[in-house]
């Protein structure tokens, strides 16, 4: 009984974590935004980024955002904190100070449905080719080597 009045605790206390950081979103855990969320992030695209992306993303100063080629990665938390951070030895500043998390989440959503589309007149491919399955978020990309499991015992 004492154990299950202490799993019964801790799931309190975890929901009230989930509940009270729910929104607390950086570069480790941005959330694919709901249609709402991608619609919010598409007209800020339109007000602050297609001058140097192009309507369709397909890159004018900036790089084309529709192909599969990334400077800085193509994940939706590499989106995410390049928009953050920026990169201004590329043009590209900061948004930080001009965002919450969680609308620069919502762009970063929006500008991920752009992979795939076909605008008129894209441009070259820049940077690295991106895979989703070789870089996912939850993958591990450190190079590091797993050491085979030693403890188990042979039948």
């Amino acid at each position: 009984q004492e154990y299950q009045a202490e799993i019964q605790q801790a799931q309190i206390a975890k929901e009230a974590y989930e509940a009270n950081n729910k929104d607390k979103i950086d570069e480790t855990n941005v959330p694919m935004a709901d249609a709402a969320g991608i619609e919010f992030g598409k007209k800020t695209y339109d007000l602050k980024c297609k001058a140097c992306h192009g309507v369709g993303g397909e890159g004018t100063v900036g790089p084309n955002l529709t192909d599969d080629y990334w400077i800085h990665k193509g994940s939706l938390n590499d989106i995410y904190n390049t928009i953050k951070v920026g990169y201004s030895d590329k043009g590209m500043q900061s948004w930080a100070a001009d965002f919450t998390p969680k609308e620069i989440s919502n762009i970063a959503s929006f500008i991920k449905t752009l992979k795939g589309t076909k605008p008129a007149n894209p441009k070259a491919p820049q940077g690295d080719l991106y895979s989703e399955t070789a870089t996912a978020s939850n993958a591990d990309t450190s190079g590091a080597k797993v050491a085979a499991d030693t403890t188990k015992v042979k039948k």
